[in-house]
This record gives C-alpha cells, sequence and structure tokens, in this order.
C-alpha cells in the first residue's frame, strides 16, 4: 500500500525552529518581569532564578542580557529614571506664560500627578531608592531631585523678577526644593490611596494653594 505525500513535504520532516530574540528585544521584557518581583521583594530577596522564571526565560538566556544582578538592576533604574525625567520635562514645558503662575503651576503639578497616576510602580521603585534597598540610591534620588528643583527654580526666577524680588537665587531655589517636597509628597499619597486622587482636581488645588494660600485648599469652581 503507498501513502501520498503532499508536494513538498518529507517523511518525519521536523518544523524549522523560531531563531531566538537577540537580547536588545529581550531586554525591556526582563526589566518588567524584575521590576515586578523587586516591588514585591525588595533587591536582596529578588533572584536571578526568580526573575528568569517570571520572565519565561532560561537562565542562560538571562544572562545573556545581564552578566550579573546588578547590572541587570543598573539598567532598570537607569529605564525608570529617563521615563521619569521625560515626564517631568512635560511637567514643565518651555515657554511658560509667566503672567498667570497659578495656570503654570496647576498645569506643572497636573502633569507630575498624571504620570504618578499612569506609572505607579516607576514611583514605587523611588520610594524603594531612597530607602536604600537598591544600588546607588541615594546618589540617583538626589539628582533627580536636584534637577526637578533646577527646573521649577527657573520658572520662579524668572516670575520674581517680575515681581521686582531682587534676592533672586536663594527664594527661587528654596522654593523651587519645596514645591519638590511637596510633589513627592503628594505622589506618595496617590500611591497609597489609588483611585481617591484626581490628577487635574490636585493639580489645581496646589497651584492655588502656593499663590493664594489656605483659601487654595476649596474645591476649585
Amino acid at each position: 500500500m503507498t501513502i501520498a505525500l503532499e508536494a513538498g513535504t518529507e517523511p518525519n520532516a521536523r518544523r524549522p525552529r523560531a531563531r531566538p530574540l537577540p537580547p536588545e528585544q529581550r531586554r525591556p521584557s526582563l526589566l518588567d518581569a524584575a521590576l515586578a518581583l523587586y516591588l514585591e521583594q525588595g533587591f536582596e530577596r529578588t533572584s536571578m532564578d526568580a526573575i528568569a522564571a517570571a520572565a519565561g526565560v532560561t537562565k542562560p538566556v538571562l544572562y545573556d542580557c545581564f552578566p550579573s544582578k546588578r547590572e541587570l538592576f543598573r539598567a532598570l533604574e537607569d529605564r525608570e529614571e529617563r521615563r521619569l525625567l521625560s515626564a517631568l520635562d512635560a511637567a514643565l514645558p518651555a515657554h511658560v506664560d509667566l503672567t498667570d503662575p497659578e495656570r503654570v503651576l496647576a498645569d506643572g503639578f497636573t502633569a507630575y500627578f498624571s504620570a504618578v497616576e499612569a506609572a505607579p510602580d516607576a514611583y514605587r521603585l523611588i520610594l524603594l531608592w531612597e530607602q536604600g534597598t537598591a544600588p546607588g540610591t541615594a546618589r540617583r534620588s538626589n539628582r533627580m531631585r536636584a534637577t526637578q528643583a533646577e527646573r521649577i527654580a527657573m520658572v520662579i526666577r524668572a516670575w520674581l523678577a517680575r515681581q521686582g524680588v531682587t534676592d533672586l537665587e536663594p527664594t527661587a531655589r528654596l522654593l523651587g526644593h519645596a514645591m519638590v517636597g511637596m510633589g513627592e509628597s503628594l505622589g506618595r499619597l496617590m500611591i497609597a490611596e489609588p483611585g481617591q486622587w484626581d490628577p487635574e482636581e490636585l493639580g489645581a488645588r496646589v497651584g492655588a494653594l502656593l499663590l493664594r494660600g489656605a483659601p487654595g485648599l476649596q474645591p476649585p469652581e
């Protein structure tokens, strides 16, 4: 008895194996898996075995992308820092209307709070950096904070100059750092109480509070 074979087929033919992804294409998913484990367990308790298992790859594949756990987490921190700085750049546009500083502040804080709401894990990662549970934490956190404060101080400095304030530099730096501290504190609040705070409403309240004092705590009309 003869068995007819379809054209182009051979007995015992095997399908070709899929070509493995190059490291540059695997790294994002590996970093995502590491981030989730890190937020749950911290740096010391997060092992390369656990990261490989969570990402669905073998340990050789993981080590081909990241030679060590420390290098993996350094790459993770670099990625999240770039994301956060990009969000902060969007929070303060290059050209601002200095005739309406309250609107500028409200829009800036709204953009910041919207970024927290959209990527809470990245901001939770900042909290762990500051608690010293990851390599290079203090230096990285201080650099990000200084960058934020300086950008805000640039806007404040220009606005104070329009008001005739002479002691510009220390006043602008003081207010810049104070606003960064307020933003970080309220970002923590949003993470602790997800879904309880609307970024636009919160941004409007903060902007009004900074320029009008206690009345700014009232809900915007």
